[in-house]
């Protein structure tokens, strides 16, 4: 497409191609889109005879563009960037072993020499996460970036279902790990569900029980580290701890402990802790 330019004195004639694709650097699939520009030749200074002779080379918008100037040969880019690779490939600068196609990733490979190549194949499972991981910001972030994105998440992810990277449970996609920490945090507030709690005892009364110890938390207070633990009794009775200095107890039986009743309650539930429990051998 043919156009006027001015440049200083003389109204000028300049080519101008459709955007097109650029591709830049050793990617083979990401571009920017660019506009050439061409400088023919002088037209006049005057303006309307410019207008004429520009209308003999076939141009057909007269209005000069008082922007088409500089060097003789030049290109603009809009600075919008894109990209042509396929939905299987894995997109660039995510993770360094992200690197070529999505539904072959992760496997483990054999060597010339027999062994497993164990380190490229971990490597590329967490590029495989690291890339899941971004449908936060694809798909529900409030201000979505980067589009291109979402169809190589989809294969990620079916790319980790068939590696066993992520099970379904629960209407969920989650590692294996995490669904055992769900199945085993479920089990044991069943367990808790079961038990009898509330006021047990009477208030400060120093007591004798067998006791297992069935869930611990802990973080850091303003004096240390500060501990949760909820206890189970022989008796199915509902017991917990909270301080800095917990008894150890055995996880898979029960231990004989002293301690001191104190009732309190926790957002509105009434609930029984034990203090200075001492462990009975």
């Amino acid at each position: 497409m043919k156009r006027i330019g001015f440049a200083t004195q003389y109204f000028t004639l300049w080519d101008i191609s459709e955007e097109y694709k650029h591709y830049y650097g050793a990617e083979k699939f990401d571009f920017e889109w660019r506009v050439d520009y061409l400088y023919l030749q002088n037209l006049s200074k005057d303006e309307e005879q410019a207008k004429i002779k520009a209308a003999r080379f076939g141009v057909t918008n007269l209005t000069p563009d008082l922007k088409l100037y500089g060097r003789s040969v030049s290109f603009y880019t809009t600075g919008e960037k894109g990209t042509d690779r396929p939905d299987w490939e894995f997109p660039s600068n995510i993770h360094r072993w992200g690197v070529g196609d999505i539904r072959k990733l992760g496997d483990i490979r054999k060597l010339v020499d027999g062994t497993d190549d164990k380190e490229a194949s971990e490597g590329e499972r967490k590029a495989l996460w690291c890339l899941y991981l971004k449908k936060e910001i694809v798909f529900e972030g409030e201000n979505r970036v980067r589009p291109e994105w979402a169809r190589p998440i989809v294969y990620a992810r079916r790319r980790m279902i068939e590696l066993g990277m992520l099970v379904h449970y629960k209407r969920e996609w989650v590692s294996p790990k995490y669904r055992d920490s769900l199945i085993e945090r479920e089990r044991k507030q069943a367990l808790i569900d079961s038990l009898q709690g509330g006021y047990l005892h009477n208030d400060k009364e120093r007591i004798s029980t067998e006791l297992q110890e069935i869930d611990s938390r802990s973080f850091d207070g303003d004096y240390g580290e500060f501990y949760i633990i909820t206890y189970q009794s022989r008796d199915n009775k509902l017991y917990k701890y909270l301080g800095g200095s917990p008894p150890v107890l055995d996880e898979e039986r029960f231990t004989t402990v002293k301690g001191t009743v104190k009732h309190t309650e926790y957002r509105g539930e009434k609930q029984t802790q034990l203090q200075r429990i001492s462990v009975i051998r």
